[in-house]
């Protein structure tokens, strides 16, 4: 067949991270200085480009911080509120109609030889937030755990296994959902120079727009006021 008559779709999201991909770092091709197909295409003007701006996924409330954060204030809801009432019939927030709640943390976190970092303190609120919601009946397939930091990660394994919730890092759950997310944001005492990871624009997208009924963010309201993105969050 000509290749005239070929058509392709890529789909791809220019405002969160690049694929996930499991390979040893030695072995990636972005050390050369490779650059991924869409990039390609889209820098080089090869092909239309066509912006899709409905969501289904999250209660409408939820897409109006990523629309103004990331998108310009372009993103339209194609769901129903009254679709989206898990967390909000289940979780007492200051305002009953935004299922977004933020859960300021007190202590310290503690950066490891490897340069991860973990937090007691907050691994504490976050198994007692989902031992709440598991005895409210709701199920554990509706959870998920999210951190940024693998050290975090690790010391939360165990306790995922036993009550069957999903656990994630951020750079490994794009293109999942679930109906309820508690995003934990571990670090304390940042300053804005050590603090690019954490407040990188396109981590933060993938971590606000995991889920479907409601975010629960836990963290350091203090130390998040001394990044720039964050501090357009809180």
């Amino acid at each position: 067949m000509s290749s005239k008559f070929v058509r392709s779709l890529f789909p791809h999201n220019f405002r969160q991270l690049a694929p996930h991909i499991r390979c040893p770092r030695t072995a990636s091709p972005a050390q050369y200085g490779a650059r991924g197909v869409i990039d390609l295409l889209v820098s080089k003007e090869a092909v239309p480009v066509a912006s899709l701006c409905t969501t289904y996924r999250a209660h409408s409330q939820l897409n109006t911080l990523p629309s103004s954060l990331f998108y310009s204030n372009a993103l339209v809801s194609g769901t129903s509120a009254c679709n989206r009432r898990l967390f909000l019939d289940n979780v007492r927030c200051r305002n009953e109609n935004i299922p977004f709640l933020f859960v300021n943390v007190s202590g310290t976190s503690i950066k490891s030889v490897g340069g991860s970092h973990s937090n007691t303190e907050e691994l504490n609120a976050c198994s007692t937030i989902i031992e709440g919601l598991l005895r409210k009946g709701i199920p554990s397939s509706s959870l998920a755990i999210i951190t940024f930091y693998k050290d975090q990660f690790r010391r939360l394994e165990q306790f995922s296994h036993d009550v069957d919730v999903d656990l994630h890092t951020v750079d490994s759950v794009q293109g999942r959902e679930k109906d309820v997310v508690l995003l934990l944001t571990t670090r304390t005492g940042i300053e804005a120079s050590s603090g690019a990871f954490l407040d990188d624009a396109l981590r933060m997208n993938v971590a606000l727009t995991r889920s479907r009924h409601g975010t629960f963010v836990l963290g350091s309201a203090e130390s998040l006021r001394a990044l720039p993105n964050w501090s357009r969050v809180l």
